[in-house]
């Protein structure tokens, strides 16, 4: 008991002899290389014991019942006594890289069992590994450490789901079991494994997980137990935008929108390498798509079976019946209802008179229509009876610049508008009123002739 008393002592003094930053920093991201790098220097970390050290609870490394003295021990130990006795000796691994050679006991007494366990009192927990691991808030917050698993799933740093199966796991989340005592992290994941980190006994180490080591509900096994626990840093970045993804301009007018698959069948996403699987979108998800790319891709956000959602990117084809299709504008007249897919069978919300809407394609009697959410910053994409637009299928009469389904003043204006530079949405298809193949100061003019009674054509 008095080596356990000095060494908290000593605890305590190294504690005063940290710099205030080290306390009081706090990151505000983190990316997944960060947080993979953290793992790899704990499952690499060197250190020689300057004694033999009985390891923890008869968990044998390298065949002996003890660390060897004088020989090189890779991965930080592990030990429970990080949490029973120094709940708060372990702040960094640069910390650790000062007490680990002097700092340590063969024995301690465990308040959880009211006896004395075997081990190393400077080492880690499974928790205490993933707090080190997340870092930024989870190491430096009101709570330094994290030395149980349900602390680190009550946490305000972390966001915890539950029921996640092992298809919706990622990389950079952190897994726990359904008895809870146990938590590991996710470094990598591929097409048939998962990289995972974990502190266990006697040492911190590094494994490969199959794909197929799941139950018939689809959940992780490992260690014969089911991971459905998930805790994602909330200081978490994300992946990054694959450079090449650039913005289409014609989906500027719309901003986001949300909308239902337009194909027949559940298909797969990508992340941000357009490569890589990433999940699945089925054709009931109702997704929201952030941004449209010039290589005819999107960045869609869609629902988890497990619950919660998952960003990823496909091709915009699966939302937009005919994404190369110009917008054309149309004010509603009347009330219109508005249908989640071209068959008109579901119907969603309703178009309100005035509303100014773009309609961008037609499959048979069904038009595709960005509407207007009242009071939101979004659209909702949905599909409308073509004959209630009381516009051809085509989506466009000659001469209807501003696409209201009336040729009238109001298209000599926005004509007038755009040929000057204004930031207006025309119909340049029918705007193009002499069929010259260009959009200019002769159109405007056969236009205005037209309206004030010439005998002349459009188109």
């Amino acid at each position: 008991m008095k080596k356990v008393l000095a060494a908290l002592l000593s605890v305590l003094l190294l504690a005063t002899m940290l710099p205030m930053s080290a306390v009081n920093v706090a990151a505000t991201t983190v990316t997944l290389e960060e947080m993979r790098a953290r793992a790899e220097a704990m499952v690499n970390y060197e250190w020689i014991p300057s004694q033999d050290i009985a390891v923890w609870n008869e968990n044998p490394y390298n065949g002996k019942m003890y660390f060897p003295q004088g020989e090189t021990v890779r991965g930080i130990p592990y030990t429970l006594f990080t949490s029973e006795v120094v709940s708060w000796s372990l702040c960094s691994l640069a910390q650790y890289d000062r007490v680990a050679t002097t700092n340590y006991s063969t024995t301690a007494f465990c308040a959880s069992v009211n006896a004395v366990r075997t081990g190393p009192v400077y080492g880690s927990c499974c928790a205490d590994f993933v707090s080190e691991v997340f870092g930024g808030d989870f190491m430096y917050g009101e709570a330094p450490r994290y030395c149980n698993v349900g602390s680190i799933q009550r946490s305000p740093y972390g966001t915890t789901t539950y029921g996640v199966k092992a298809c919706d796991i990622e990389a950079g989340d952190a897994l726990s079991n359904t008895k809870g005592s146990h938590i590991v992290w996710v470094g990598e994941v591929t097409e048939t494994h998962f990289v995972i980190y974990e502190q266990t006994p006697p040492v911190a180490r590094k494994v490969t997980v199959s794909k197929e080591s799941v139950n018939a509900d689809g959940f992780l096994v490992y260690g014969d137990l089911i991971y459905s626990i998930v805790t994602r840093n909330n200081a978490y970045v994300g992946e990054p935008e694959n450079p090449n993804l650039i913005e289409d301009d014609a989906y500027d007018i719309v901003t986001e929108f949300k909308a239902y698959p337009c194909v027949a069948n559940n298909f797969e996403v990508k992340r941000s390498d357009l490569t890589t699987r990433y999940g699945e979108i089925y054709t009931t998800d109702y997704c929201t798509i952030h941004k449209v790319y010039t290589n005819g891709w999107c960045q869609v956000t869609f629902p988890l079976d497990s619950g919660g959602t998952r960003t990823a990117y496909t091709p915009i084809s699966n939302f937009v019946s005919n994404p190369n299709a110009e917008f054309v504008s149309f004010v509603a007249k009347e009330y219109i209802d508005l249908y989640s897919t071209s068959t008109l069978s579901n119907k969603t919300y309703r178009i309100y008179p005035d509303d100014v809407c773009y309609l961008v394609g037609s499959v048979d009697g069904a038009t595709q229509v960005f509407m207007p959410m009242t009071g939101k910053d979004y659209y909702v994409l949905g599909w409308v009876s073509t004959d209630e637009l009381n516009v051809p299928e085509e989506l466009g009469v000659c001469g209807d610049v501003n696409g209201d389904g009336y040729v009238n003043n109001r298209d000599i204006s926005a004509l007038q508008q755009y040929l000057t530079g204004w930031d207006v949405v025309v119909n340049e298809s029918v705007s193009d009123v002499n069929d010259d193949g260009r959009v200019n100061n002769k159109d405007l003019g056969l236009l205005q002739r037209y309206l004030n009674g010439w005998e002349v054509e459009l188109g």
